[in-house]
C-alpha cells in the first residue's frame, strides 16, 4: 500500500509542477483583462478569451519542451 501511495503522491507533484505556470499565467491574464473591461466598460465577450489562448500558447511553445519532458520522467 506504500507504494501506491507514493506513486500517488508523485502524480499529484508532477500534476502541480505541470498545471501551476498554466492555471497561474491564465489567472493573471484573466484578471488583467477583466480589470480592463472594467476600466473601459468594454463588455466584449472575445476580448476575455483570445488574450488568454495567446498567453497559454506563447507558454506551450515556450516551456512545452519542459512539460513533456516532465510527463516522460514522471511516466
Amino acid at each position: 500500500m506504500t507504494d501506491m501511495s507514493q506513486v500517488s503522491n508523485a502524480a499529484w507533484i508532477a500534476l502541480a509542477w505541470l498545471a501551476g505556470p498554466a492555471l497561474v499565467l491564465s489567472l493573471t491574464v484573466g484578471l488583467a483583462v477583466s480589470l480592463f473591461q472594467a476600466m473601459t466598460q468594454l463588455q466584449e465577450s472575445t476580448l476575455s478569451f483570445a488574450p488568454k489562448f495567446i498567453a497559454l500558447s506563447v507558454l506551450i511553445a515556450l516551456a512545452g519542451t519542459a512539460m513533456f519532458h516532465g510527463v516522460t520522467q514522471f511516466a
